[in-house]
């Protein structure tokens, strides 16, 4: 992976901090205050702080790619999201 590796944790102001290669910094500003709802800032780090894992399970995924019943339309969308992550 190309992405700064896990874990990315949240800190108090809603910065997304991880292990850089400059070392520990700031890997994303969460913008919060007057702009969003209430909570809406805290529910945007949780998700981008959970960004590497969710790529990370859906590439390993029980069978998306040859599991009949999973289905090819969906195997499909995945496919297309791990590849728009990795800039492919």
């Amino acid at each position: 992976m190309t992405h700064t590796p896990m874990p990315w944790k949240i800190d108090p102001s809603w910065d997304i901090l991880g292990n850089t290669s400059a070392g520990n910094g700031i890997i994303c500003e969460v913008v919060h205050g007057d702009f969003f709802a209430p909570g809406e800032a805290e529910a945007n780090a949780r998700l981008i702080a959970q960004a590497p894992a969710m790529l990370a399970l859906l590439k390993k995924f029980p069978g998306f790619t040859d599991d009949a019943t999973v289905g090819d339309a969906w195997a499909d969308k995945v496919r297309a999201v791990i590849k728009e992550v990795e800039g492919k």
